[in-house]
């Protein structure tokens, strides 16, 4: 669907285009206003009749999502059965009454009964016995169904003169939200169309193709994209963020356990440590040793086995579990003298010098992206949605996080 708005103040034109602008980063989306992850696509849960008002909430066949809502409007001559639009008189899942099914020998569903065969004049659509010359459902051919408020008249659908044909409604395209000016030309959230032209009422301003307050929108607050939540609220146009968090660029920002900005909106981690009590730590389990410039792994750095400056060497290369060995074992992989599991490293994930961002943790031998959930105190948690995982931070049981990938927790 696309949606246009016009400001009858200034009468400048522009196109918006509906769905999202997003950007994919294992798993997790940054949604443009209006929209939520669903998976691995950004949807509009007023609209989406697939996810309608929340995620995965599929209203029925013939049923519209309307204001986060399935319409359960269903077309004349039909009636709803469990979530969809049927026809009784001639559905044999439904054949005269809801949840009455046609079978056996008498497989098909004629004027409400079951029957052994569709009577001459009626065409079989799926073991329907049906008048395409009327049938609301199957006008002119099987599955082709009429808009909800016409009509099939010779097996053709038709509308009121003064309405459009809109594939699942006659609309008048002067006045209606969703088809306004043309067919599938919605106005978006809040707004209104005025003579086939989109336009927010007074108070409202559009942004990203929705009728928002600048005063209140915590995704629009003070001016479109300025986005509060969910670490913050808008208020008088201004984002306040919680405790615990600040304004960073344009939205308010977890300083806690971002490792982007950890403590502050200028101080970012590196890639061996986490974000923790708003300071950089070494990743648990790492070891900060002065010489190396950085985190070691002591169970597995050759140079710091066990400890820092504790090189291993001769007869004894490699260092496995913090002790100097002649091979690494069975199950481990060899990384430059250092025995790792590359399946849960994150200084060797998936292949050795492969090195997580420090944004990302390793699960099953890949990196993937993950955030801090520090508003939830267990899993699973409603911070973490679509096919994000709820976790522990590997070695960190006190800090949730949501790891996107769909590949599950770190071990």
């Amino acid at each position: 669907m696309r949606r246009n708005f016009i400001f009858i103040s200034s009468m400048v034109a522009f196109g918006l285009l509906a769905g999202c602008s997003s950007k994919t980063s294992g798993g997790i989306l940054d949604c443009d206003p209006g929209l939520d992850q669903c998976g691995e696509t950004c949807v509009n849960l007023q609209t989406d009749e697939n996810h309608c008002g929340a995620c995965g909430y599929a209203c029925g066949q013939g049923v519209d999502c309307v204001a986060g809502v399935c319409d359960n409007e269903c077309p004349a001559g039909t009636e709803m059965c469990d979530g969809s639009c049927v026809d009784t008189v001639s559905d044999p899942e439904n054949c005269g009454s809801c949840g009455t099914t046609c079978s056996g020998q008498a497989a098909y569903c004629f004027e409400g009964g079951c029957v052994d065969q569709c009577p001459q004049g009626y065409v079989d659509c799926d073991f329907a016995c049906v008048d395409l010359s009327s049938d609301m459902l199957n006008c002119g051919q099987c599955g082709e169904a009429c808009p909800t408020n016409g009509e099939c008249v010779s097996g053709v659908c038709q509308c009121d003169p003064s309405l459009v044909n809109c594939g699942d409604v006659c609309a008048d395209l002067s006045t209606d939200v969703d088809n306004c000016g043309d067919c599938g030309n919605e106005c978006g959230g809040a707004g209104e169309c005025v003579s086939g032209i989109c336009q927010c009422p007074a108070g409202a301003t559009e942004c990203g193709g929705e009728c928002v307050d600048l005063l209140s929108d915590n995704n629009n607050c003070g001016d479109c994209g300025v986005r509060c939540g969910p670490y913050g609220s808008c208020v008088s146009g201004v984002c306040e963020c919680d405790v615990g968090a600040d304004q960073c660029g344009n939205r308010c920002q977890d300083i806690t356990s971002n490792p982007d900005f950890c403590g502050d909106c200028d101080t970012r981690c590196s890639n061996d440590q986490y974000c923790t009590d708003s300071a950089c730590e070494c990743r648990p389990g790492l070891l900060f040793c002065a010489a190396a410039g950085g985190c070691v792994d002591p169970l597995s750095d050759p140079a710091n086995c066990g400890g820092c400056d504790l090189p291993c060497g001769g007869t004894m290369p490699v260092c496995n579990a913090g002790v100097c060995a002649h091979q690494c074992p069975g199950g481990l992989d060899e990384c430059n003298n250092a025995c790792v599991d590359t399946d849960t490293n994150p200084l060797h994930c998936g292949d050795c010098g492969n090195v997580c961002d420090n944004d990302e943790v390793c699960v099953q031998g890949g990196c993937e992206k993950y955030r801090a959930a520090p508003l939830c105190d267990q899993c699973p948690c409603d911070q973490c949605e679509g096919n994000d995982a709820c976790c522990e931070f590997p070695g960190d049981p006190s800090m949730l996080i949501c790891v996107g990938g769909g590949e599950g927790c770190p071990q």
